[in-house]
């Protein structure tokens, strides 16, 4: 069966080989695209957002960026509100109603640790080094260290998927090239036992 399998594979090869290679290059040729395109881009970053055990790593990772820049823009010398402005641009689309809200919160005159709770854009850890700078009139240095400390979770967080990820990837290849192997050398056995 795996040498009918082997044939019938390179039957097809033979008759419809000039279109099985160019639907592949047309295939690639839409990754291409898709990937360099600046929409489709942020369309697969927001399906990479709502997978699970993506989106919270992600979330954390925007969220590190974003209070790095606004913290960088504070301890340059803009005022929270403007950096908050200006940072936006650096969140993904699904994220920047927040920035948004978050905004709009300082300007109706809540103090930074609400605005940011309230508009759900802190995590537990942010929310109270934000408190803390808010106490100590410094949240631009407490933002930097909140992106810090996420930063460092996020790398934590992929150096574990990568020892998991290492050894289920090889076991993949090693049981695809067993499988190539058994079904190369299975005729070769059949044919053997049939001269015998």
């Amino acid at each position: 069966w795996s040498a009918q399998l082997m044939v019938a594979w390179a039957n097809l090869l033979r008759q419809h080989g000039g279109l099985m290679a160019l639907g592949a290059l047309a295939f690639g040729a839409l990754i291409v695209v898709a990937i360099g395109s600046r929409h489709w881009r942020a369309r697969l970053l927001e399906i990479v957002l709502r997978w699970g055990p993506l989106a919270s790593i992600m979330r954390t990772y925007h969220l590190a960026r974003w209070y790095r820049t606004i913290g960088m823009l504070v301890a340059g010398g803009v005022t929270l509100p403007e950096a908050l402005a200006l940072a936006e641009p650096v969140l993904p689309a699904s994220l920047r109603k927040g920035a948004s809200l978050t905004a709009l919160s300082m300007q109706a005159g809540l103090a930074p640790s609400q605005a940011f709770d309230g508009a759900g854009m802190a995590t537990p850890v942010a929310s109270q080094l934000i408190k803390a700078g808010e106490r100590s009139g410094d949240v631009g240095v407490m933002l930097l260290r909140a992106a810090l400390f996420h930063e460092n979770e996020v790398a934590r967080s992929l150096e574990k998927t990568m020892r998991v990820l290492e050894p289920l990837v090889m076991t993949l290849v090693g049981i695809g090239v067993g499988v190539i192997v058994i079904l190369m050398y299975l005729p070769i056995f059949e044919l053997a036992s049939a001269i015998q």
